[in-house]
Parts: C-alpha cells; structure tokens; sequence
C-alpha cells in the first residue's frame, strides 16, 4: 500500500512537472509572438511571425496570424494605391476648374460695365460672389494637394508674430468691404516656431477667409504669450453638433452652409498637423472659437 502511494505521488509530481513545463513554453511562445507583432507593426516590414515551439496549436495560430497579416497588408497596399489615385483626380479636377471659373469671371466683370437694371447688377453681383469662392477653393484644393504630395515639408524658424500681422494687412481691404474692425490683441514679445513658412501663410488665409465671410461683422483675433493663435467670430448658426466635425472635409463639403466652414477649415487641419501643430474648435455663448498652437520651438 505505502509502494502504491509512492508510486502515485511520483506520477503525480511528473503530471504537475509536465505541466508548469508546457505552462513555461507556451508563456515563452506567447511572448515571442507578441514581441515579433510589435518589431513587425514598428518596422512596417513584410516580414512574418515566428515561434521556436513545436506545439501544434501554437504553430496553427502563428499561421493563421500570418495570414491575417498578409491580408491586412493586400488591402492596405490596394487602399494607398487608391488614396494616390483619388489624390491625383482632385488635383487634376482643381487644375481643370481654373480656366472656365477664369472665364466666367472675365465675362462677368464685362457685363458689369454694360447698361444693365437694378436686378440684373443684384444677380451679377452674385454670380462674381459665388464664382470667386469656387476659384478661392479650387486653388486652395489644388495647391494643399501639391503640398501633400511633396514627400518633405521644409521647416524654418518664423515669427508667428510678424507672419499674422501681415496676413491680416493683405485683409485690410476686404476687412474694409465688409465693414469688418477686427478687434486684433498681438503679444509684442516676439514669438518664433520652427514651420513651413508657405503652409502658414496659407493657414492665415483660410482662417481670416473663412472668418470674413461667416463671421458677420465681428472677429477678434490674437497671438498669446504662450504662442497660441485664436480667432473668434460670432456663429449663431452653429451648433455643438457641427462643432465638433467643423475640420471633416466631408461634412463641411456637404453642409458647409449648415456649418459655417467649408472646405477651408478642413485643409486648415491637415496642413497644421503637417507642421506637427495642433488646432481645435468650440462654441462658446454663440461665438466659434478656433485655437492654433505650433509646439516645435527652435532651438
């Protein structure tokens, strides 16, 4: 009987052995797969994963999980193909509208000078309003698709300060049609951020655009010690809804009346966060609130 539970004991002490072993391999294993995921999805190689047991269910995951890479890699090489396609579609499209805005424009301008009534100078009015925001957003379109397919942004240390003050004199005399007195609070310590000096003015000029014509007849503007850059217009029409998709170029294309944004905002976002930027909206007691804040210091 004793020889019996000796025997029993030593059998189970080799179960409980065997176990916390293959407990041991398949935590190792384990580890190396997840290990190889993060060298993989760091690299942004082809490569595959791999595991040194030979456990077959082990080995049966690693090739399902190979699988599974090989698909997500297909179908992310078929989406950046495609990306590119799209890209170069809405520049060719933006380069094409040029000419026959141009003309209508001409035309328009023409009509101006010959004898017309009351109504046919309203209508003509509005035709040039309109056809110079098509020509606005189509350059606009067409040269942030230019700069997105630059593969580097050439940086260089700016003066938020001195570039603000000279996007906003370029306004003057729109400012001054619109019967617009921005109200304008510039910190006079000079403040410098290492951007793309072309993407900032182009930033500068969405922005005071986009406030000219939604923002009625009141805009603030100011540069903060701290380097932030707001801009303030009264937004009577916008809800905390349309707020926070004001930067998607797919809502604002479709209801840029709703929204009070257009596609202006949106192409503000992309080339802010290209300058490793950041850029954020509220409503606050019926005024639109946008905050800029470049963080990339020279040294």
């Amino acid at each position: 009987m004793l020889a019996f539970g000796i025997v029993f004991g030593c059998i189970l002490l080799f179960l409980i052995c065997y176990l916390i072993g293959r407990l041991y391999v398949l935590k190792y294993s384990l580890s190396e797969i997840r290990r190889d995921l993060k060298w993989i999805h760091a690299q942004e190689t082809n490569a595959l994963l791999s595991v040194s047991s030979r456990d077959k269910n082990l080995l049966a995951l690693v090739v399902e999980l190979n699988e599974s890479l090989s698909i997500i890699r297909a179908k992310e090489l078929k989406y950046n193909s495609g990306n590119y396609e799209v890209q170069k579609v809405i520049s060719n499209v933006a380069h094409d509208l040029r000419t026959p805005l141009t003309a209508i424009l001409g035309y328009t301008e023409l009509l101006e000078k010959e004898a017309v009534t009351s109504n046919s100078t309203k209508y003509i009015k509005v035709i040039k309003s309109r056809t110079k925001d098509l020509m606005y957003l189509s350059e606009q379109l067409f040269d942030f698709m230019q700069q997105k397919e630059q593969l580097e942004i050439t940086r260089e240390s700016v003066c938020l300060n001195q570039e603000l003050e000279t996007a906003l004199f370029s306004y003057f005399a729109l400012f001054k049609e619109n019967h617009i007195e921005p109200k304008i609070v510039i910190t006079p310590i000079k403040l410098y951020r290492f951007i793309n000096r072309e993407m900032l003015t182009r930033i500068f000029d969405n922005l005071i655009y986009n406030a000219i014509k939604y923002g009625g007849k009141e805009l603030e503007i100011s540069l903060t010690l701290s380097g932030k850059i707001i801009f303030s217009n009264p937004a009577s029409e916008l809800d905390s809804v349309g707020v926070q998709k004001i930067f998607d170029r797919y809502y604002t294309l479709e209801n840029a009346r709703k929204t009070k944004g257009g596609a202006g905002l949106a192409i503000v976002k992309e080339l802010v966060e290209l300058n490793q930027g950041s850029i954020t909206a509220k409503l606050e007691n019926g005024w639109l609130i946008i905050t800029l804040d470049f963080n990339s210091i020279p040294n």
